[in-house]
Parts: structure tokens; sequence; C-alpha cells
């Protein structure tokens, strides 16, 4: 074993990350990564420029990547990025601008974990590093302030995406890509996690999957995943420029409910934080930035954005609409976040706002049983005066949020639609 720490890259392609760039290769500068190599993917925001200034006061490598119609760009980059410059490291990981490689005890760095692997395994050749997915702690809008210090909770550790994970790559172990998250190694040499465990396979209906793991390892290190930030922040700059991968799925509303777990409340280091902060602070100075977070000139191309407010997806039906004596009663149930109860409701006839006279919460305990986390008070019954035009077919009910976000419509149907 070599008695200097070993050198280790990192690679990424990013697309429209300007807001969030300087924070994370502030974050994985601290982490003692050696030198940078970062491809722009189409991006239409500051991205391209910022790097290009980074690259003046960072070991950053930074070239443009134009994708081809039907071939994700990922795979593509991360071959292109070994081929030109594998021999300059001894390490080389393999991630996304959401990914913030996480220590479990702070002040340790990713040539620590590389070095005592290493001495331990003499024949390790890539390390597994599992997710720990985030979700929106419960957050509507876009805030400022540090993507690691404003989301704070994430999905159980045996939760089925923690599964996935990323690699650090021994350069000379290498022996081609499997996908963006594994690789083949050259024989002699192992795949493990960061405890010194060999790295199993996982499979799901009796196939194998190279993006995830057996087992989800935490030990040490994993990647905090940041996969959807706040639902605005999700439809306007992660939903605007879709997949890598578009056959995987769509960034749609599906997925973001299907990753908003915020079961796990989780407080990064608090002395990381601040060593974080001045850091970025410091690059941001050397660029002439005064937010790490702003565009680098006065009038920077912008991802796409909504002109209409943002409405939250939520789970739930509207059941049943009873008409009484110039009344109606509306009931059903509905969650947001998976967790909460509304704590409130907007009912609108013919697009027009219908003044509601009285609701109340329901305990539903059948709700419950599929949603373990959420409240139990998750019904709703509201009543409202019979509208003087349309029918009851025409009428919509919005939950509200405790900061006052009208949500999307609450969809008509059956407890049985969502919970079979």
């Amino acid at each position: 074993m070599k008695a200097d720490k070993p050198r280790v890259g990192m690679a990424i392609i990013v697309k429209n990350e300007g807001p969030y760039l300087i924070e994370w290769l502030a974050h994985h500068s601290l982490m003692g990564f050696d030198h940078f190599y970062v491809v722009n993917n189409d991006s239409s925001d500051n991205t391209w420029p910022l790097l290009q200034a980074l690259s003046q006061t960072l070991p950053i490598t930074c070239f443009s990547y134009a994708t081809t119609p039907g071939i994700g760009p990922q795979l593509p980059v991360y071959e292109e990025i070994v081929r030109r410059h594998g021999h300059e490291v001894e390490w080389m990981a393999f991630m996304d601008a959401d990914e913030f490689l996480w220590p479990s005890h702070h002040p340790d760095t990713v040539s620590d974990l590389l070095q005592a692997t290493s001495h331990a395994h003499p024949d390790v050749g890539a390390l597994a590093l599992n997710w720990a997915t985030y979700g929106s702690s419960m957050k509507v809008a876009e805030e400022s302030g540090l993507v690691t210090e404003r989301f704070l909770h994430h999905a159980p550790q045996q939760h089925h995406l923690n599964h996935h994970f990323k690699s650090i790559i021994r350069m000379e172990a290498f022996a081609g890509f499997v996908c963006p998250h594994s690789c083949q190694l050259k024989p002699g040499y192992r795949y493990l996690h960061t405890d010194g465990t060999e790295k199993r396979d996982y499979y799901s209906a009796g196939q194998r999957n190279p993006s995830q793991s057996g087992d989800v390892c935490w030990a040490r290190f994993r990647i905090n995943h940041y996969v959807i930030k706040s639902y605005a922040e999700y439809v306007r700059r992660k939903a605007s420029r879709g997949r890598a991968y578009p056959e995987c799925g769509p960034l749609d509303d599906p997925f973001f409910l299907g990753h908003d777990n915020n079961d796990v409340p989780s407080h990064p280091c608090a002395q990381h934080i601040v060593e974080l902060k001045a850091r970025c602070q410091d690059l941001a100075g050397r660029i002439g930035l005064a937010d790490p977070s702003g565009p680098l000139s006065k009038n920077p191309a912008a991802p796409p954005t909504a002109s209409t407010a943002i409405h939250l997806p939520v789970l739930g039906h509207v059941e049943t609409l009873e008409e009484q004596a110039g009344f109606i009663t509306i009931t059903g149930w509905v969650l947001l976040w998976k967790t909460q109860p509304a704590a409130g409701f907007v009912v609108t006839s013919q697009h027009q706002t219908v003044p509601i006279e009285a609701w109340q919460a329901i305990e539903r305990p059948d709700i419950q049983h599929h949603f373990p986390n959420a409240s139990l008070q998750n019904g709703f019954e509201i009543r409202i005066r019979k509208p003087a035009l349309g029918s009851a077919q025409d009428i919509a009910v919005s939950a509200l949020t405790s900061e006052g976000h009208v949500t999307q419509k609450i969809p008509p149907g059956a407890s049985a639609d969502t919970l079979r």
C-alpha cells in the first residue's frame, strides 16, 4: 500500500444545475476529491459560464456534450471521461449533481475511506455507495439556502429506492461500464460496500438489476440523494429538463409522490454546514458572485419556468357528493406528502369558488392501514350550498396545506382505486 493518500477524481454530467453547482462542488472539495471532471449537457441556464469561471479557481476539467437523439447521454459521457482522463487519477467516482457523498462522521474524507479500505482489502476494485433518498421535507415553494440544509427527511434505510448505489472505481481495475451505476472489474478485483462486505446482486421478479445492490450499506459513507427537492423545484427545474434515459419513465407527479419520502428526520453535522457555507461564499467571491446560487451574468438563459401557480399533487379521492335540502355534502379522504391531513379546502364549480359552510376531519383507519405514517384524521366531510349553476358533477375539491398552498384537485373515485 502506498503511504500517500490516493488521488481521487469525480466525474459528473450536469444540465441546468446553475443554482446548485457551487454548493455541490464546495461540498465535494471538502470531501477530499482532488479533481472534478464536469460535463455540461445542453444546459440553457448559467451552468456553462459558471463552470468556466469556477475552473479558474478549482481543479475542474470541463467540456460540453450534446445529446444524440435516442441515446441517453450519461454512459457516453462517462466513457469519454475515462478515455480522456482515467489515467490521471487512481480512483474515480461517478455521480449526479443531486447526489452528495456523505460521511457518517465529520471530518472523514473520501481519501480516508479509500486508503483504509485498500489497506484492509488490497483486492478492492470498486466501492458501491448506497443512496439515502431524501424527500421534499414537505416544501412546496423554492427557498434560498443550501440544499443540504433545506431538506432534512429521507426514506428508511431499507426502502427499496435506497438499494440503488453509485460507484467509486479503482481505475486500474476498471473493465467497462454495465450501466451508469456500476461497472465490470478485471479478474482478481472485488466490488465492496463501505463496510468491507462484498456487494450482492439485487433481483426483482427474477431479473438482476445492476443499478441496485442486495444490501443497503450506510457504514462510514452513503450518498444523500436530493432527487426531488421542493415541488416547485421538481416541476420547474427537474421535470422540465427530462430524464437522461426517457425509457425509465416520465418525470411526472407519480414519480414525485413515489420519491417524496419524509419518514426519517436527519440533520447534517453543524460543523460541516459552517465549513460548507464558508467554502461556498469563498468560491462565489472568487468569481464575483454575491450569492453562491445566483447568476454569473445579469441576463443568463434560464430553464423553463411556469407562469401559473404550483399546485401540489395529493393522494386521495372525493368519494361521495350527496344533495339534500339545497346543500351538498362532499366526503372523501386526502393525504398531503403521503402523511399529512389537509388544513382546509377549496371548492369550485365551473371554475368559480363556492363558499364552504362547514367542514370537519373524519377518522379513516382504513386509509391509515395502507399508509401507517399518515394521520388517522385523513378523511373529510365538507358542506356547501348547492351552486345556482351547474350540477354536482361540476364540483371540484382541492386541499390546503398549513402554509396556505392550494393542491391539485382531489380526483373522484373509490378508496379501492388507490389502495388496491
